[in-house]
């Protein structure tokens, strides 16, 4: 039975590990959450002020990876967009 990995190519998936060690590497120190209260309420205040979103201090948000038809369990892969791809979600402050 094949895995999700199974049906990404080896190729993509190595240049894909790639970026993410590089953009966690960078990325990851900046990103934490707040500890306490007053570090709640300046996040809150620097969001609102930077992107006008009230009680707010962090965004989801999601993407598709384009793959092929998968040979098994296609239906799992196709997005309502019309084609076939594996779903990522990322969260920032």
């Amino acid at each position: 039975m094949q895995t999700h990995l199974d049906l990404l190519s080896v190729q993509y998936l190595e240049s894909f590990y790639k970026y993410a060690k590089q953009s966690t590497q960078v990325l990851a120190p900046r990103a934490c959450m707040p500890i306490n209260k007053d570090e709640m309420r300046h996040k809150v205040a620097e969001f609102e002020s930077n992107f006008g979103m009230p009680q707010s201090f962090g965004c989801i948000d999601g993407t598709y990876i384009p793959l092929k038809r998968p040979s098994e369990n296609s239906h799992d892969f196709y997005n309502y967009k019309g084609y076939f791809s594996q779903d990522v979600q990322a969260v920032c402050d």
